[in-house]
């Protein structure tokens, strides 16, 4: 197969065997959401949203399907990592270009955002164990009330 690249308006076309046949090379590796799906895990509604917010880019064929281009992979398989460590749509939309394109350390944005993150995450661990050790106190009023025979009162601190 003869084929040759050329640049037009931006656009990588593939001229295959026919000067008159171009294709955009995007199109060549283009996906419908179902596959991207499978591919990444995310759910269809996810990927909409993702859609929705900017995060990831879509083309719409001719019958109004959406296709992907194979970096859109990469991207959500990012934001989903980004969505584990407890980040919202919102704040990856902020940085999620720039780690994209750049490591981690280069993206000013984002060493502010980790370390909020994870003053939040410290302050409901702290709440967290509050909650733990007055459960624990309750659970072992009750324990002892039961033992000793007694009515057990709800109003009990």
């Amino acid at each position: 197969m003869v084929y040759n690249e050329s640049i037009t308006n931006g656009e990588t076309l593939i001229n295959i065997k026919d000067p008159y046949m171009m294709i955009n090379r995007e199109k060549v590796n283009a996906m419908r959401i179902s596959e991207l799906s499978k591919l990444t895990g995310a759910s269809i509604r996810s990927l909409r949203y993702y859609e929705a917010k900017g995060l990831i880019a879509t083309e719409r064929e001719d019958n109004g399907y959406r296709v992907f281009n194979q970096m859109a992979v990469e991207r959500v398989k990012t934001i989903q990592f980004y969505l584990s460590l407890g980040f919202t749509t919102e704040q990856i939309e902020s940085f999620l270009n720039c780690v994209m394109k750049n490591q981690e350390s280069q993206c000013d944005d984002l060493l502010p955002l980790y370390t909020e993150k994870l003053k939040e995450i410290e302050q409901q661990m702290e709440m967290l164990q509050l909650l733990q050790a007055n459960l624990k106190d309750r659970i072992a009023y009750i324990e002892q009330q039961r033992l000793r025979g007694e009515p057990v009162s709800s109003s009990h601190n």
